[in-house]
């Protein structure tokens, strides 16, 4: 049974020495966040990040902000521009390493070994740092029924070509009518993989599922077939990749049950809340933190959908299912 920590007041510092790693002088510390996509406006805020960087500080490490690049064109498609909007968003007190580098392609495979993967491709620089926090924000997701610290560790510290292949079965698709046949794309493809004909085509026989072409293509013409995989199949996936992580690095988590939406800060536009905050969880344990703070809500007025994640989360012991909530107010 794993100790699961609680505050309704955010009293991340009291969090922390709960479960924080001991001395970490002369450590790089990486905090794993999401700066939410532009025209989001309730992604975790940028001064609690704040405050768990200046408790890194005091125990004489170096804080680091870590996400990747999105799959999708955007904002956060690229390192540079990734960084622009964070600073924007008021990440600007702390180094911001965007893993999987300027243009997606830096990574790393992690052994894996379980039903779908025998490896999984997580951001390159990762390895860099001595421990890890994951600080997460708890809130829905249309894909995986609710988002924590399961999906932004899985996903979160997935390449694109990663979150290509959680996200799908098959390889990127171009819609002719979008397409105005620039050959970018095409001088992009390592695996030569795009022909410009009478009909614009991706021969998934050569197609690495780098999705470089996603991420180039200035008309939106080149897609991710997201109903090529199912949300059980993806929802697994997703706890693979945040399985493949925990082998190889030591972890802490905090959910920030606060500002809850309906989706995810992916979205690029204002959300409304759907309730009140809930508060603070923070944990050792992966699966128990998502899980407690899943729980909590629910019996606040909310649930979200959780099957798939739960059930194979503990399938693959992520971590224990079983938990103890305690109460720091």
């Amino acid at each position: 049974m794993s100790d699961v920590y609680f505050t309704k007041k955010l009293d991340i510092e009291g969090v922390l020495d709960k479960i924080f790693f001991g001395d970490v002088s002369g450590q790089r510390v990486g905090i794993k966040v999401h700066f939410g996509e532009k025209g989001c406006t309730t992604f975790v805020p940028a001064k609690h990040i704040k405050r768990i960087c200046d408790y890194v500080e005091k125990r004489g490490g170096t804080p680091v902000l870590l996400e990747t690049n999105v799959l999708y064109r955007g904002e956060r498609t690229r390192a540079s521009t990734h960084i622009k909007l964070a600073k924007e968003h008021g990440f600007d007190f702390a180094k911001i390493d965007i893993l999987d580098g300027e243009d997606g392609v830096l990574e790393e495979a992690y052994p894996v070994g379980l039903a779908h993967y025998t490896e999984a491709y997580i951001g390159g620089s990762l390895k860099k740092y001595d421990k890890l926090i994951v600080a997460s924000h708890f809130k829905g997701h249309i894909l995986t029924g609710f988002a924590g610290c399961i999906k932004n560790t899985g996903m979160g510290l997935a390449t694109r070509k990663g979150k290509l292949r959680i996200h799908a079965s098959r390889p990127p698709l171009i819609r002719p009518l979008k397409c105005n046949k620039c050959g970018l794309c095409v001088k992009s493809c390592q695996g030569d993989a795009i022909t410009l004909g009478f009909i614009p085509r991706i021969d998934k026989t050569k197609c690495q599922s780098c999705s470089r072409c996603i991420a180039l293509c200035s008309k939106r013409a080149i897609i991710t077939p997201f109903w090529s995989a199912s949300f059980k199949t993806a929802s697994e996936r997703i706890v693979e990749y945040a399985y493949a992580v925990q082998k190889q690095h030591e972890l802490i988590y905090l959910n920030f049950a606060i500002n809850i939406t309906r989706n995810c800060d992916c979205m690029g536009r204002a959300q409304k809340p759907i309730m009140k905050d809930v508060g603070l969880f923070g944990s050792k344990d992966l699966l128990t933190v998502d899980l407690a703070a899943w729980e909590r809500v629910k019996d606040s007025g909310h649930e979200f959908r959780s099957k798939n994640t739960v059930r194979y989360a503990k399938k693959v012991r992520l971590g224990e299912g079983k938990y103890k909530l305690i109460d720091l107010d």
